[in-house]
């Protein structure tokens, strides 16, 4: 009893002396988005999330609203009769417009995050390289200039 009551206090010490570290990184009471960059390359992420977040909000808020629109203009009213109107069945140019709109936004989206892909590529000199392994259950670390 005495060892389990023992091995449960070691097990919580050391869990609290590995978790001391956890709040270095932590973000601010209120912070919205991600945590100071500390590169340009971070930076050039941050600000390509950023405006794939306007450009999302901006498509999400015009589909509810034109959705808003459609539900309230086409809505059965009271003691209406239904009829099919061939007129609301099909639009050629609509259809056109809603498949090439999101085309154009989504290629838009594309060629400027394949621009900050290639920029993430072009990798400075390290001041210091590791070499990190990964393996089942541990990693193992090379340090290739100190040998």
């Amino acid at each position: 009893m005495l060892r389990a009551f023992l091995i449960s206090v070691a097990f919580c010490c050391f869990s609290f002396f590995l978790s001391c570290n956890a709040g270095a990184g932590a973000p601010k009471p209120w912070q919205f988005g991600f945590q100071e960059p500390a590169t340009e390359i971070m930076e050039a992420i941050q600000k390509s999330h950023n405006f794939v977040m306007i450009v999302m909000s901006a498509v999400v808020i015009l589909v509810f609203v034109l959705l808003a629109y459609v539900l309230v203009k086409y809505r059965k009213k009271p003691g209406e009769q239904v009829e099919f109107n061939r007129k609301h069945s099909h639009n050629v140019v609509l259809e056109i417009l809603w498949t090439l709109i999101p085309l154009l936004i989504v290629g838009f989206l594309t060629f400027s995050n394949v621009k900050l892909i290639r920029y993430e590529q072009k990798l400075p000199k390290a001041d210091f390289v590791v070499k990190a392994i990964g393996y089942q259950w541990y990693w193992s670390y090379v340090y290739p200039k100190m040998t």
